[in-house]
C-alpha cells in the first residue's frame, strides 16, 4: 500500500511539474478559417423495415476556429462551423425500388477540442479530443416515389418525384445534437503569426435526431467523418 502511495504522489509531482512547464509567455490568441470535405453516416435502428437501406453521402463543412495556445505543445479551440449531414435511403419491393430520397441537412454547431502538438518547430503534428453541440438548421429532400398513377399504355406505374426544403415537425425532429470529436493532423508554421493546417476528424453523435414518442419509437445517429484545411493567425 505504501509503495502505491509513492508512485501515485510521483505522478502528482510530475504533473504539477508538467503544468508550471506552461508559461505565460508563450501563451498566444490564434484565429483563422477552415474548409472541407464530410461524409456522414446515418445510424438507424430498422427493426423490421427490412426493405428501407441508408447509406452514406458526401458534404461540406467550413468553420472560423478560435485557438488559445498554453504553450507549444498544448491548446485549447472552439470551432464554430457549419456542416452537411446528408444520407440516402430506398425501399424496394420484390427487387424494385419504389422510394428513393436523398436528404442534405445543414447543422450550425460548436466543436470544443484540447490539442496536443509534437514536433519541430516548424512542422508538427497534433491529436484533438473533446465534445460538440449543434443545431440542425435547414434540410434539403430530393425523392422520387413509384407507383403513384399508372399508365395504362406503358403498363407501368409513373414516378411522383419532389426536390426542396425539408419541413420541420416538432413532434418528430429533435434539431439539438451533441456528441464526441477528436482529429489528427498536422501543422506548418510559415513564421511566426500565419500556419496551415491538415486535419482529419471525427463527429460522434450522442443524441437522436427523432423523439422519443409514437411519430418516432427508433433513435438515428449522425456518424461524420472530414478532412479540413485551414489558416491560423497568431497576436
Amino acid at each position: 500500500m505504501k509503495t502505491k502511495n509513492i508512485h501515485f504522489s510521483a505522478l502528482l509531482v510530475l504533473l504539477t511539474m508538467m503544468c508550471l512547464n506552461i508559461t505565460p509567455a508563450k501563451a498566444q490568441w490564434r484565429v483563422g478559417v477552415t474548409a472541407g470535405w464530410s461524409h456522414n453516416t446515418y445510424s438507424v435502428e430498422q427493426q423490421y423495415a427490412y426493405d428501407l437501406r441508408y447509406a452514406p453521402i458526401n458534404g461540406f463543412s467550413v468553420g472560423v476556429p478560435v485557438q488559445y495556445d498554453f504553450s507549444d505543445w498544448l491548446s485549447v479551440r472552439a470551432e464554430p462551423s457549419l456542416m452537411q449531414k446528408g444520407y440516402k435511403y430506398h425501399r424496394s419491393s420484390f427487387n424494385t425500388i419504389y422510394h428513393n430520397s436523398t436528404v442534405r441537412n445543414n447543422y450550425l454547431q460548436l466543436p470544443v477540442l484540447a490539442r496536443c502538438s509534437f514536433g519541430g518547430e516548424q512542422l508538427r503534428g497534433f491529436v484533438s479530443a473533446g465534445g460538440y453541440m449543434g443545431y440542425w438548421m435547414s434540410g434539403h429532400v430530393e425523392l422520387s416515389i413509384l407507383g403513384i398513377g399508372y399508365d395504362p399504355e406503358e403498363g407501368e406505374y409513373l414516378p411522383a418525384s419532389y426536390s426542396g426544403k425539408y419541413h420541420f415537425n416538432s413532434n418528430r425532429d429533435n434539431r439539438f445534437e451533441a456528441g464526441l470529436t477528436g482529429g489528427l493532423g498536422i501543422e506548418y508554421k510559415i513564421n511566426e503569426q500565419f500556419a496551415v493546417e491538415v486535419e482529419s476528424r471525427i463527429y460522434y453523435g450522442l443524441t437522436s435526431t427523432k423523439k422519443n414518442g409514437d411519430v418516432a419509437k427508433f433513435p438515428n445517429y449522425n456518424t461524420t467523418v472530414g478532412i479540413q484545411v485551414g489558416a491560423t493567425y497568431a497576436f
